[in-house]
């Protein structure tokens, strides 16, 4: 007998602990980080019409920052014909 209710025991606690996990916050998940104006995003690099619509989108003006481009390299194909960046 002694066994069965350390066995009740056992389970109402894991129960009870069950019931705590899931806090019903009313917090929205945090946004996924998106790159900072001054680096290229990963879509850009996801094949190369993306990266020159990318390039495209870019405001043409002397006075933004500069891209950082530390370890980006620009995606290429063997059959995709040269695309003009105007």
């Amino acid at each position: 007998m002694t066994r069965n209710l350390n066995l009740m025991a056992a389970l109402v606690a894991g129960l009870a602990l069950a019931g705590c996990g899931g806090g019903s916050s009313s917090e929205a998940p945090a946004p996924s980080p998106s790159p900072a104006a001054n680096e290229v995003p990963a879509e850009a690099s996801a094949s190369p019409a993306a990266y020159v619509t990318w390039m495209g989108k870019q405001a043409k003006d002397d006075t933004k920052e500069p891209l950082a481009v530390q370890g980006f390299v620009p995606p290429t194909s063997e059959t995709d014909e040269p695309v003009a960046l105007n």
